[in-house]
C-alpha cells in the first residue's frame, strides 16, 4: 500500500482535486476552500501515521507473544535511565560533555533558578556558548537553508546579559527576549543602543519569557537601584498581550511553567526529562520519514505554515511567522480585558518611575507580520494563505492601539514599525525567517531609532507629553488589583507546578 501511495498517490490526488465528476465531489467537498496543497499533506501524513501504526503494532504483537520479557526490559529501562538521571542530577557538569543540553530540561536546569515573585530567573555569572543555532521554529521539513549561528552566553551578578556588573546607569532597558537576545552580549539592542548614544552607559534587564507580569518587579528590584534617567519598556504585543490574556483567564504562566521545570521533587522533574526526551526523539524520527517521503515522490510544494514574499528590490524569501499579530481592529484591541490590564501596568509602571525622577519611554515592537505579511505572495502556503487577507487588512492596527494607549496613559513612545517598513521597502530581512526575534539588521535599526528618539527628549523637554490625571484613568478599575499585586496572587496560586515540559 505505502509503495502504491509513493507511486501514484499524489497523482491520484491531483486528478480527484480538478475533476468535475459528481463522484470526486463527494470525496472532496470542500475543494472550493481548500487547497490541493492541503490534501496532499494530509493525506502524505496520514499514510505515514498508518505505516508507524503497523510497524509498533507488529513490535508490540512481538512482545505480547513474550509478556515477562517485556515487563522485565521496562523495568530495566526505567532503573537505567533514572539512575543516569539522578547522576546528572548530583553531578550536573557531566551534562554539557554528554551533550546532554540539547534537552530543553538539562538547558533550564543548567542556566535558571526559581523565584517566588518572578518564577524563574537567570542564573548569575553564567558562561557558556552555543553553536548551530538556526532558529526556534527550524525544522528540516520547511525546506529553507538557515545558516547556523554560535555566540557567547554570559550573565552578570544579577542574571542579565551584561558585559560586567553595573551599579549605575543612564539607560536601563526592560523587557523580554527581544531585548536580551543577541549572539553575544555586545550584539543585543540594550549594548547596541548604549554605542548609538556614545557615553551613556545602558543597561539590559531583559530576560527570555518575561512580560507585563514581570516587568514592574524588574523596576523595582533591579532598575530603580541604577538611578537612571529613562527606563525603556519594550512592548511586543504579539506576546506581552498573550501573557496577559493567559493570567486573565486563569491559565497557568507558560513562561514560569517552562523555565522553572528544573526545579521540583525528583521523579517530577525525571518525568518532564522523559517526556521531552521521547518527543525530540519521536519529532526527529517523524521529519525523517517525511523528509524521506518528500524524496520518494519529489514533492516540491511549500510547507503550509511558510509565506513567500517578495521584497521591492526583486529578492524573494520564505519566513514562518512565527507570531502573527491580532487581526483585529483597534477598537477591539483597546477594548479587549487584555489591553485593558495594559494600560493599568502602565499607569503603574509610570507612576513608579516618576516617584523616583525616571522619564518611563515604550519602544513599540512589531512582529514580523507587520511589516511582511503587505509583500507576501499567492503561492505561500495554504495556512498562511488562509489568513492573509485578514493579516494585510489589520497591519497597522497594533501599533496604533498601542499609540492611543500610550497617549492616554501619558507616556513617550518610540515606534520601530515604521523604521522597519522602511527597511522592508529596501529588500531588507529584519526578522529572523524561522524565528519571531529580529536579526542582526533588526537590532541596529531598533538601536538606532531609540538613540535618535532620546536625544530628542534630551533635547526637547518642553514638548514632552503633558501628565493626565491617573486617578481619572484608573477609576473604572478602582477595585481591580494593580497588575503587580494580580502577579503576587498568581504565583501564590500556582507555586513552584510547571506544567507538562515545554521545550
Amino acid at each position: 500500500m505505502f509503495t502504491a501511495y509513493v507511486a501514484f498517490g499524489h497523482f491520484f490526488i491531483t486528478t480527484i482535486y480538478n475533476s468535475d465528476l459528481a463522484l470526486f465531489q463527494r470525496l472532496m467537498p470542500s475543494k472550493g476552500t481548500t487547497s490541493l496543497q492541503i490534501y496532499m499533506a494530509g493525506l502524505d501524513q496520514a499514510v505515514l501515521s498508518l505505516a508507524v501504526y503497523f510497524v509498533l503494532s507488529g513490535l508490540v504483537l512481538l512482545l505480547a507473544l513474550n509478556p515477562l520479557g517485556f515487563a522485565l526490559s521496562c523495568l530495566s529501562f526505567f532503573a537505567a535511565s533514572l539512575a543516569i538521571f539522578f547522576l546528572l542530577d548530583r553531578v550536573p557538569e557531566l551534562i554539557k560533555p554528554l551533550r546532554l543540553d540539547v534537552i530543553p530540561y538539562f538547558t533550564y536546569r543548567l542556566s535558571y533558578l526559581s523565584d517566588p515573585v518572578l518564577g524563574y530567573r537567570s542564573r548569575p555569572f553564567l558562561r557558556t556558548k552555543f553553536a548551530n543555532y538556526r532558529g526556534a521554529a527550524y525544522s528540516p521539513v520547511f525546506g529553507i537553508d538557515v545558516p547556523p549561528q554560535s555566540g557567547t552566553w554570559q550573565t552578570d551578578d544579577e542574571g542579565f546579559r551584561n558585559p560586567a556588573p553595573m551599579s549605575s546607569a543612564e539607560v536601563a532597558v526592560i523587557g523580554s527576549s527581544m531585548a536580551e537576545w543577541g549572539n553575544n552580549v555586545e550584539d543585543t539592542y540594550p549594548s547596541r543602543l548604549e554605542k548609538e548614544l556614545g557615553g551613556q552607559t545602558v543597561v539590559n534587564l531583559g530576560k527570555a519569557g518575561y512580560g507585563p507580569l514581570q516587568y514592574l518587579e524588574i523596576l523595582k528590584r533591579y532598575a530603580l537601584e541604577k538611578r537612571p534617567q529613562y527606563v525603556i519598556l519594550t512592548f511586543y504585543p504579539a506576546f506581552d498581550i498573550d501573557q496577559l490574556a493567559n493570567w486573565i483567564e486563569g491559565r497557568p504562566d507558560k513562561s514560569v511553567a517552562k523555565f522553572t521545570v528544573g526545579s521540583g521533587q525528583l521523579f517530577h522533574r525525571y518525568s518532564i526529562a522523559f517526556q521531552q526526551t521521547s518527543k525530540m526523539l519521536i519529532d526527529s524520527g517523524w521529519t525523517a520519514l517525511e523528509l524521506g517521503l518528500q524524496q520518494i515522490i519529489g514533492a516540491e510544494s511549500i510547507h503550509p505554515a511558510l509565506a513567500v514574499i517578495s521584497l521591492p528590490n526583486g529578492a524573494r524569501k520564505k519566513i514562518l511567522f512565527v507570531n502573527e499579530h491580532a487581526a483585529k481592529s483597534t477598537e477591539q484591541l483597546l477594548a479587549s480585558p487584555e489591553w485593558e490590564a495594559m494600560a493599568r501596568f502602565l499607569v503603574d509602571f509610570k507612576d513608579l518611575c516618576e516617584q523616583h525622577e525616571i522619564t518611563p519611554v515604550v519602544v513599540y515592537i512589531p512582529s514580523a507580520s507587520e511589516v511582511y505579511a503587505q509583500y507576501s505572495t499567492l503561492d505561500s502556503g495554504a495556512n498562511w494563505l488562509a489568513v492573509r487577507k485578514s493579516e494585510i487588512e489589520t497591519r497597522d492596527n497594533n501599533e496604533k492601539a498601542a499609540r492611543i494607549l500610550a497617549r492616554k496613559v501619558g507616556v513617550q513612545m518610540i515606534s520601530l514599525l515604521p523604521s522597519f517598513r522602511d527597511a522592508a521597502h529596501e529588500g531588507k530581512l529584519v526578522y529572523y525567517q524561522l524565528d519571531a526575534h529580529w536579526n542582526g539588521a533588526g537590532r541596529e535599526i531598533a538601536a538606532k531609532v531609540t538613540a535618535r528618539a532620546l536625544e530628542l527628549l534630551e533635547s526637547d523637554s518642553a514638548g514632552r507629553t503633558e501628565k493626565p490625571n491617573t486617578k481619572e484613568l484608573i477609576k473604572n478599575h478602582r477595585h481591580e488589583p494593580t497588575i503587580q499585586e494580580a502577579r503576587l496572587h498568581n504565583v501564590n496560586d500556582h507555586p513552584k507546578q510547571p506544567t507538562a515540559a515545554e521545550g
